[in-house]
């Protein structure tokens, strides 16, 4: 039975508590499943995953900013497509994340 693919989609990759515990999962359930992390910027746990052979995507090149939900949707749209996971395993809303209050409207296009 082939491997679930996984991908881990978070913000970016600075080491901050959320980050750390994905790439520890990633690196811990390696044996078990297929990780890629898919990340909008990059950061200091690349060296980190990189070490453990987890591929990492980074979506946007250039210093971190702010990027409109279209956008997001629009780069997670392509690269999951281009991945086809199994699995997509999202780590903490961004700032144009829907909350639990109810879904913001956006237009895009």
């Amino acid at each position: 039975m082939p491997q679930t693919r996984v991908v881990h989609l978070i913000a970016s990759l600075e080491p901050s508590g959320a980050e750390r515990l994905m790439s520890s999962l990633a690196i811990g359930l390696r044996d078990a499943f297929i990780p890629t992390v898919l990340t909008f910027y990059g950061g200091e746990l690349e060296g980190l995953l990189a070490k453990a052979a987890i591929p990492v995507r980074i979506m946007v090149t250039g210093p971190p900013g702010r990027i409109g939900i279209c956008k997001r949707f629009e780069l997670c749209r392509q690269a999951l497509a281009e991945l086809r996971p199994d699995l997509v395993h999202p780590w903490l809303p961004g700032p144009d994340s829907p909350d639990a209050r109810g879904l913001p409207h956006h237009e895009c296009g």
